[in-house]
Order: structure tokens, then sequence, then C-alpha cells
């Protein structure tokens, strides 16, 4: 992220919710365009979505504003 994004700042959190673990990873960088990179096929990212669904789990990312990036790994426990 720090390349990547250009992010200064960088929030990593682990929690529980109900039936699920979450990761959920934001960051204040330049944002990143998910849907071009899946159609590249940036290997970073396809890794996260095979491994995610691998574990019966999603990812899902959002825009945060006025910029950054705000990324979600649900895994069912």
């Amino acid at each position: 992220m720090v390349k990547h994004a250009q992010a200064a700042r960088v929030i990593i959190e682990l929690y529980g919710a109900g039936p699920e673990l979450m990761l959920r990873v934001e960051d204040d960088g330049v944002g990143y365009n998910f849907e071009e990179a899946r159609t590249r096929g940036s290997m970073g990212l396809l890794n996260i979505l095979s491994r995610a669904s691998a574990l019966g789990g999603a990812f899902v990312t959002e825009r945060k504003e006025p910029h950054g990036t705000v990324a979600l790994v649900r895994i069912p426990v």
C-alpha cells in the first residue's frame, strides 16, 4: 500500500462478527480500480480472491472519499 497506493496511513482490523471472521484494510492512498485489475489478471488480487473463495468467503472493496480504499475479506467460521 505504501508503494502502490502512496498511502500515508493504513488501518488493519481483524475481528469476529457473528458467524464470520472479518479482515478490514483501509488506506488513505490514491485509490485502486479493482475491476480493472481483475480484468488485467493482477496476480495479487487474483490470489486474494482465490484464497477467500477457497475458504467459502468473499472479498469486496470500495473507494473511500475523498481518497483511499477500503477492502474487506469475510470468511465463515
